[in-house]
């Protein structure tokens, strides 16, 4: 599914009192009546008796008529005792009514413990349509916040009635480098003519000077480009007004250049578009802002990125292997690293030593490059090239299986991107697990309180006769902080459930980190306080070293890596480089990997998100891997909706024809439609037949098999995707998807 939309409020200094607000439970921005949102206040180096504010605001703001489970005062009266050194005064002024308004303070004894808010919107809060929440936190005592809110829409529980006018921002946004272009689309269903609705862009980036286009006038060319007008109305806002030419097929496409080496060293600023103020009361909106970061890749001096790659992977004794280091940062400071070999093969298995071949490897740079022998510690210049290469022979006698090369920082500012690589002399050995498996998502344990799947559940799907379930899971339930013990209670519950599949019924797993590219709401990345990539790496190999620890059976294990990262395409890549490098030095695992693409991992945008480009560079060593995009048959792709698009079976023909002509293997992770009995989703009739009759058919000498979106016990019976029936002991009759699922449903071994 997309990535649910999250604001995350954040200083731009490391040091002092630090403020997070973020959703700590929520199915994203769109939510229902009926669900309980959480949200969670964090204050990192809190001094004694600081304070912030916190309020609510927007439409589902008022405690009218019983909107919710327990009031704003009373949750956060509540939430305050239930910490040490926490207290809660309502305060309001003419603009924040104290009834929604308030100061958290916090004492020297303060726990340290998270603030959560947590409350339930109540059945019949809002009629056809929907209503927006806001919470917020400003005014810090001390520290600073960049400004920010976190949003979302409550909705009510009834299916959206054909011809009900709906609108949203399709696009994902997230962490940009400066230089980069943003793009937002405004997807529409039902549009009337004449229907308006305000644009605005807001916080530490929206100032003119960090853009190369102006606001409004991309904005006005985006507009008279699908027959629609643009009025500005303020500075930074203005009025679109969607005029009779306009086509729900062809909706809004707006982008904007961020300007190259303009932000301060190391820092990041936010940008946000909000829509509002729509003249169409019946309609429907089910995002209506989007978010990005912009992120200093300009740091003056630049460290070294580093990255080590050994040629060829799988050599034979006797070969010659070339090893090489390199920077993509395009280098303008210095760094240095340390170098260890590993596996089973020592220096006596080749010509040279490893020290000599580093001596060599700093000998083809002289000025540039010096390594010291005592510590196996390379040292680079800020006038390094960025790229050497040397070679060593593998003996002809040798009978080694294994040569690993591992990269450790030394200091000087020196970042490591891909830190390990691996030759397999002689081949891995690596078998692909099937030649076909369909079979379905198992959500829960990517959900806001970490929910597993009973033995019950999964019994349901294995008399199925499915033989592949994707496991998401969020990287926070696994590895609380970056590099940290993983949390021995969550790791063993899910790991449980995956055994169970995969040891008891025999079937294959997918174990999916369903995080798009954060940690803790921190993007990954190489620049200022963002997660490392290397914390990646370290999560994967723990989690692979617990799943044998607990006597998984790792033939039927299959990683994923990421679902649909949120970073640019070339750095995806190299991340996802790293990791699976990794995984392949560090452990003993060679089975089946799969790696998804940036935005969404859609299927259709393949090409237009720089996916084809990028990730046909990446390479397994053992060579058992696959690309996991996603698609889903609505409007606009995006898997909010039950309808179907005419057509949209055909949005996997471009990424097919690229894995044919590039003889890579794809693996549709996410796909689903609604129930086409019901009223307006008539057409997925006929496009979930067409797209299946492709991937199990027609191009299986390119996919390797799909899994469903939409199984798991704790689903709402709302959910347009929902495949599990509300009993499981087949007293009640199973979903209309499922009968369509097992016409197509297939296992080649």
């Amino acid at each position: 599914m997309l990535q649910p939309f999250v604001q995350t409020l954040k200083t731009a200094a490391s040091t002092g009192v630090r403020w997070d607000l973020w959703y700590a439970k929520s199915t994203g921005f769109y939510m229902s009546e009926g669900q309980e949102i959480a949200l969670k206040i964090t204050v990192a180096n809190p001094t004694a008796g600081c304070s912030i504010r916190c309020y609510c605001t927007g439409g589902a703001a008022t405690e009218n008529n019983n909107n919710w489970s327990k009031s704003w005062t009373n949750m956060c009266t509540e939430e305050a005792a239930r910490h040490t050194g926490v207290t809660y005064t309502p305060q309001g002024d003419s603009t924040h009514p104290s009834s929604r308004t308030g100061i958290f303070t916090f004492a020297a004894n303060y726990d340290g413990e998270p603030i959560v808010l947590a409350r339930t919107a109540q059945y019949d809060l809002t009629t056809e349509g929907t209503v927006q929440l806001d919470t917020w936190i400003d005014n810090p005592s001390s520290g600073s916040i960049l400004h920010g809110v976190v949003s979302l829409q409550i909705t009510d529980v009834s299916v959206t009635p054909p011809g009900t006018p709906t609108f949203r921002v399709s696009s994902p946004g997230g962490f940009i480098n400066e230089g980069d272009v943003i793009d937002i689309t405004l997807q529409t269903e039902n549009i009337t003519p004449g229907t308006t609705c305000t644009v605005q862009v807001v916080n530490t980036a929206a100032n003119s000077a960090d853009w190369i286009e102006d606001n409004h006038t991309q904005w006005a060319n985006a507009c008279t480009a699908v027959g629609c007008t643009y009025t500005i109305r303020t500075s930074s806002s203005g009025l679109i007004t969607f005029g009779a030419g306009y086509s729900d097929a062809s909706p809004i496409h707006y982008t904007r250049t961020s300007k190259a080496d303009n932000l301060t060293e190391a820092s990041s600023e936010q940008v946000d578009w909000i829509f509002a103020n729509f003249s169409d009361s019946t309609m429907r909106i089910y995002s209506s802002a989007v978010s990005y970061w912009l992120i200093d890749t300009s740091q003056n001096p630049t460290p070294p990125a580093f990255q080590i790659k050994m040629s060829p992977n799988n050599p034979n004794p006797g070969d010659t292997i070339t090893y090489t280091l390199k920077s993509e940062t395009g280098v303008t400071g210095g760094g240095s690293v340390v170098f260890a070999q590993g596996g089973d093969a020592s220096d006596a298995d080749f010509n040279i030593s490893l020290d000599d071949l580093l001596t060599n490897l700093a000998a083809t740079q002289p000025a540039n490059l010096s390594y010291d022998t005592s510590t196996n510690t390379l040292t680079v210049t800020s006038s390094w090239t960025g790229t050497a290469s040397t070679t060593r022979i593998l003996n002809p006698a040798t009978t080694a299986t294994k040569h690993t090369i591992s990269l450790a920082s030394a200091g000087g500012g020196a970042v490591l991107v891909v830190a390990d690589d691996v030759c397999y002399i002689g081949g891995s050995g690596a078998v692909a697990p099937f030649t076909y498996a369909s079979g379905i998502n198992l959500s829960g344990a990517e959900f806001g309180n970490f929910l597993i799947n009973s033995n019950t559940v999964l019994n349901y799907y294995a008399t199925k006769d499915f033989h592949i379930a994707r496991f998401p899971v969020k990287w926070e339930y696994l590895q609380s902080t970056s590099f940290g013990a993983l949390n021995s209670t969550n790791t063993n519950a899910f790991i449980t459930m995956v055994k169970y599949w995969t040891n008891t019924k025999g079937r294959f797993a997918i174990v999916d980190l369903h995080s798009f590219s954060k940690l803790n709401n921190v993007q990954i990345g190489i620049t200022g306080s963002l997660i490392r990539p290397q914390a990646l790496c370290d999560l994967w190999v723990k989690l692979v070293n617990a799943m044998q620890a607990a006597s998984v059976d790792m033939s039927k294990v299959i990683l994923d890596f990421m679902n649909e990262p949120t970073n640019l395409a070339a750095d995806w890549r190299r991340y996802a480089q790293a990791t699976a490098n990794a995984v392949r030095a560090r452990t003993t695992f060679t089975g089946m990997i799969m790696v998804e693409g940036v935005s969404g991992s859609s299927a259709m945008n393949w090409s237009t998100n720089k996916n084809d480009t990028e990730l046909v560079k990446f390479y397994d060593p053992a060579n058992n891997y696959a690309f996991q995009p996603h698609q889903y048959l609505d409007s606009n792709g995006s898997g909010t909706l039950g309808s179907c698009a005419v057509n949209s079976n055909s949005r996997v023909s471009s990424i097919t024809n690229w894995a044919r002509t590039n003889g890579k293997k794809l693996f549709l992770g996410e796909v689903a439609w609604g129930d086409d009995s019901i009223a307006g989703n008539e057409q997925c009739a006929v496009e979930y037949q067409q797209i299946l009759n492709r991937i199990t058919d027609a191009d299986d000498d390119v996919w390797i098999g799909y899994t469903y979106w939409g199984a798991g016990q704790f689903w709402g019976s709302t959910y347009p995707f929902k495949l599990d029936p509300s009993a499981y002991d087949g007293s009640v009759p199973d979903t209309q998807q499922m009968y369509e699922l097992l016409l197509y449903n297939r296992f080649t071994a």
